[in-house]
């Protein structure tokens, strides 16, 4: 028990701890989900609507397993337009 309160007390191995015990989800193999993946989704949408239909952009052709969905009728633009420019 003297050993570990003489370890707790010591704050760079708590510190070294507390950080591997943060880190160990972030070091598991694979890609973790966040919620701005669907984002770039959103970005390639607004590219493709652009090149078959025009703009203003307002149905994303791929959504709704190909057949389509007016995205853009609903969602905010000018992130969209913005991203679009960096990709041509």
């Amino acid at each position: 028990m003297a050993g570990l309160k003489k370890f707790l007390k010591d704050p760079v191995i708590l510190i070294w701890v507390v950080v591997l015990v943060i880190l160990i989800p972030i070091l598991k193999p694979g890609f973790f989900s966040v919620h701005d993946e669907t984002h770039i989704v959103d970005v390639y949408q607004m590219i493709r609507s652009i090149q078959f239909n025009g703009l203003p952009p307002r149905f994303a052709p791929d959504f709704n397993f190909g057949l389509g969905h007016p995205y853009f009728n609903f969602y905010y633009h000018l992130p969209f337009y913005i991203s679009t420019v960096f990709y041509y």
